[in-house]
């Protein structure tokens, strides 16, 4: 089974500050993954659940990644991260899942599905009880050897009360659709939306959910989907950010 690995809005931004900006901070500024064995990993609504560090998870310790490789309702699944930053750090709360690629292994005659779904507790950072957060989500990702209509749906969740699945807010779901004959085709989409943080941790959860068709050389989607949870900048931070860019532009002006 080949693996790819891609990171790759609806509801509010901030003054311009959008999903993909708020990833690629992270990215630079994230700490590693603590050690949490709360981090979950399920299928199919709780058919199989392996907990970080336990039974299924191939590296077998609780240390904020699971690793798996798994046979479930005639799918091959291989996630060779899935990865959580609990308690969090200031740049952000994470749920990632760094490379997951699934095959349809059924024979048909029509096409089959699977949910994966990923959620941890206790994040901490960033922000205290009543800061505005934004929950954002992005997906990306390639179909290989699909038919038209084969789908994939992630979902991002946030529950200012710490339970698991986080459901109390919702980016909303992100379809992907096979709708063009291309092979492979490449997919992407971030969203976000804003809620308010509770007075203790909060949690995160995400659900990727898989519509393929069976075929001779199976059928094959390889993505990955980032859950992350930020701090909405502060009035005085925009305007500082807006100073700064006027000074710019009339900088470059003076020098053109």
């Amino acid at each position: 089974m080949k693996c790819q690995v891609s990171l790759c809005t609806r509801g509010r931004t901030v003054a311009g500050v959008g999903v993909l900006a708020a990833v690629a901070a992270f990215a630079v500024s994230a700490t590693s993954p603590s050690a949490d064995a709360a981090m979950v990993l399920d299928y199919n609504n709780g058919a199989i659940v392996i907990a970080d560090g336990g039974a299924g998870d191939l590296d077998g310790v609780p240390n904020g990644q699971i690793i798996n490789q798994q046979l479930i309702a005639g799918f091959g699944v291989t996630i060779n991260v899935a990865s959580s930053n609990s308690p969090g750090s200031p740049s952000g709360g994470s749920l990632q899942i760094s490379s997951l690629s699934v095959e349809n292994l059924n024979p048909g005659p029509g096409p089959a599905g699977l949910s994966i779904r990923v959620s941890d507790v206790g994040f901490t950072d960033p922000g205290v009880a009543g800061s505005q957060m934004t929950l954002s989500s992005a997906i990306g990702g390639t179909f290989l050897h699909a038919t038209l209509g084969d789908s994939v749906t992630y979902q991002s969740y946030a529950d200012p009360t710490n339970v698991v699945p986080a459901l109390a807010v919702t980016t909303g779901p992100q379809i992907q659709v096979k709708s063009t004959l291309a092979d492979p085709e490449s997919f992407s989409s971030n969203v976000g939306t804003n809620f308010i943080r509770g007075a203790g941790p909060y949690s995160l959860t995400n659900v990727t959910t898989l519509s393929l068709s069976p075929g001779a050389t199976f059928e094959q989607v390889n993505d990955s989907g980032t859950t992350l949870a930020t701090l909405v900048p502060e009035p005085a931070s925009l305007g500082l950010l807006g100073v700064g860019a006027v000074a710019l532009l009339a900088r470059r002006r003076r020098n053109a």
